[in-house]
């Protein structure tokens, strides 16, 4: 036991290695999250009952992202870093503060929402039955409990990454999505989908005590715990974090209101909807959250370091690496999602109540977030930009206008498929589910994607407007493009030649059938990228002779991070 807390507080010595550590545990945790949703699917199915528990979420998670967000870490980071340079004791009252004050903030919100819980719930779902109302309202009681410990859990790992500690921050995660299948396989017996609820509660409090575990030598809970000043004392010494948090704030409370948005549409649109809306966002969000979200939050320490020490020329070249890495492996992955779509879902989710209709309807909700993949990963490494120049405010009109998106575009695609169905026909032959009921859910994703474009792309043009970084990513860009669809179209042909030799209504047959069309695919990109003359290919290439040859590479050039 020792031994893992000794590793849980290891600090990390540099961004690259603090990349890979972010993105091996975001990996565990995302294949963690997956089983959870296997279990969830084959336990219940794309229907009605997991459509009252993905309902559950959305005011525990709107108040997570409104609270919690005094002590998110793109926010504190900043703040805790330039406090930790005037010394232990002004950084261990800051953090003091900071703690009596969410606890207040997130202990007086979570009892208010509480209460009013039944009326806020069958206003924003009140396409659902009076009784299925009063059992979302019951499981939304039981997730208050994840807000309190994520919030928590956010504050100490900001402290812990100030201090270089990256490794409890990113097996916290894992341990939530533990908590979450635990109470799936031991509770769900016995309590039904109730019992996923109190795995949520429990997984919180697991990720909450690993991150505490990582602060020795930095501030104990005995400190934070004793409160060194009033509440009022402690408000007027970090209400300038607290004005800052507030654009932020608004930004993420937008794309949660977005996401109760389109759930209250769902709520609409038969048994079933929110379910494969939820698993279809849920598979596209591991792509985001490996590339996307570790590449921005390594990223993210070194950005505000930079700009702090006005070093803007090498803060610029650190986004343009960082974005052109993004683009390399997101780009490629949109296209071999679109191709294998159908093989992901059946292998990830296809067990018991999980039927092959419902395959149909979640492979198609994925294509349609896969057009939004790089965008949204993109999303993270410029909201954190943004963040590290002190700049919280900008990035509110970007958050308002994609969540408006998402929500208008969904209601009208939805309408629109109503009266003219031509459109949404053309698109379920694309998808190839014209004979799939209940694709009217599609309005969902094409909302969330269109959104998440919008988003993405104003954020793009407040960037670029302080740091020029367009033209050194074009290339890239057109590159990744390129190669990955040639590649998927490989992966295509071959699947379509090779189906004849598999069972592909068995697990082992479909997992080889993509297995091999894969393979070929990835080859063809890389050997297309190379031919293009791509840099991050170059690197890669270089960083696989130099582990199992022994030669040493050349040197890469000096807008590419080894």
């Amino acid at each position: 036991m020792e031994r893992v807390i000794g590793v849980l507080r290891k600090p990390v010595s540099n961004v690259g290695e603090a990349a890979f550590l972010l993105g091996l545990f975001t990996f565990i945790s995302q294949l963690l999250g997956l089983l959870r949703d296997r279990l969830l699917a084959g336990v219940f199915g794309a229907g009605k009952e997991l459509d009252i528990y993905y309902a559950a979420f959305r005011f525990p998670d709107l108040i997570f992202v409104t609270v919690a967000s005094l002590v998110a870490m793109s926010v504190l980071i900043p703040y805790l870093a330039d406090a930790k340079t005037k010394g232990k004791e002004f950084f261990d009252t800051l953090v003091s503060d900071l703690f009596l004050c969410f606890s207040f903030a997130i202990v007086i919100v979570c009892g208010i929402v509480f209460f009013l819980l039944p009326t806020l719930i069958s206003h924003a779902f009140s396409g659902f039955s009076p009784n299925e109302i009063a059992k979302v309202v019951l499981l939304s009681r039981i997730i208050l409990f994840s807000p309190i410990f994520l919030g928590f859990s956010n504050l100490l790992g900001s402290v812990a990454q100030v201090y270089g500690r990256f490794v409890s921050y990113a097996i916290a995660p894992a341990l939530y999505n533990l908590g979450i299948i635990l109470g799936t396989i031991l509770l769900v017996p016995y309590f039904g989908v109730f019992g996923v609820a109190v795995g949520v509660a429990v997984g919180a409090l697991l990720h909450v005590t690993t991150q505490a575990t990582s602060l020795s030598g930095i501030v104990s809970l005995k400190e934070l715990l004793g409160f060194r000043e009033k509440l009022g004392v402690a408000f007027k010494r970090i209400n300038k974090i607290v004005w800052i948090s507030i654009p932020r704030t608004i930004a993420l409370s937008s794309s949660n209101l977005a996401l109760l948005g389109l759930m209250s549409i769902g709520s609409f649109l038969g048994a079933g909807a929110i379910s494969a809306f939820t698993f279809g966002n849920n598979l596209q969000a591991v792509t985001v959250s490996i590339i996307g979200v570790s590449f921005a939050m390594a990223a993210f320490p070194v950005l505000s370091n930079l700009f702090r020490a006005g070093e803007l020329v090498k803060m610029r070249q650190e986004l343009i690496n960082t974005a052109r890495k993004i683009v390399f492996f997101t780009v490629p992955a949109a296209c071999f999602l679109i191709v294998f779509r159908a093989h992901l879902v059946r292998i990830i989710l296809g067990s018991g109540h999980f039927n092959w209709e419902d395959t149909r309807l979640v492979a198609a909700s994925l294509a349609i977030f896969s057009i939004s993949l790089a965008f949204q990963s993109l999303y993270h490494l410029f909201i954190r930009t943004l963040y590290a120049m002190g700049d919280n405010k900008k990035s509110f009109y970007s958050s308002i206008s994609g969540a408006i998106s998402m929500v208008v575009v969904a209601f009208v695609w939805y309408k629109w498929s109503l009266v003219n169905p031509l459109p949404s026909e053309i698109l379920n032959s694309l998808l190839k589910v014209s004979d799939v009921p209940g694709t009217q859910m599609l309005a969902l994703p094409i909302g969330f994607a269109f959104g998440a474009i919008v988003e993405c792309l104003l954020l793009w043009v407040i960037v670029e407007r302080k740091i020029s970084f367009t033209k050194n990513i074009i290339k890239p860009v057109f590159q990744s493009v390129g190669a990955g669809i040639i590649g998927a179209a490989s992966s295509y042909e071959v699947l379509q030649y090779t189906g004849k030799f598999f069972v592909l209504d068995k697990f082992v047959g479909l997992a080889m059938h993509a297995f091999i069309g894969g393979v070929v695919g990835l080859l063809v990109t890389c050997a297309t990228l190379v031919l293009l003359g791509n840099e991050e290919v170059r690197v890669l290439l270089q960083s696989f002779t130099r582990r199992f040859s022994g030669i040493k590479p050349i040197a890469a050039d000096t807008d590419v991070l080894s």
